[in-house]
């Protein structure tokens, strides 16, 4: 499970989603932040990073960059056969 904050609300990774918790006065209320397709099953959140208009998610299966403005996203993974691939 990861917690964080983007543009100054808190976002939750669990297991393969990611929520962003809003607190409407007298509840917190839980929404999607970013798409369920973007994140495959079995897959679990670590951290987050935001830079600018960009959201880094740390997972077990790589490094997703997603782009708030845009609502897309690119995948960095390990490949066993790039030296220069994550680690």
């Amino acid at each position: 499970m990861a917690i964080g904050e983007v543009n100054d609300e808190i976002w939750i990774g669990y297991d393969h989603h990611v929520y962003k918790v809003t607190d409407t006065g007298n509840e917190l209320s839980f929404a999607p932040a970013i798409s369920y397709k973007i994140l495959e099953s079995n897959n679990n959140v670590h951290c987050f990073l935001q830079d600018r208009n960009e959201v880094w998610i740390g997972t077990d299966r790589g490094l997703y960059c997603y782009d708030l403005e845009k609502e897309d996203h690119r995948r960095y993974r390990r490949d066993q056969s790039d030296l220069r691939s994550l680690s």
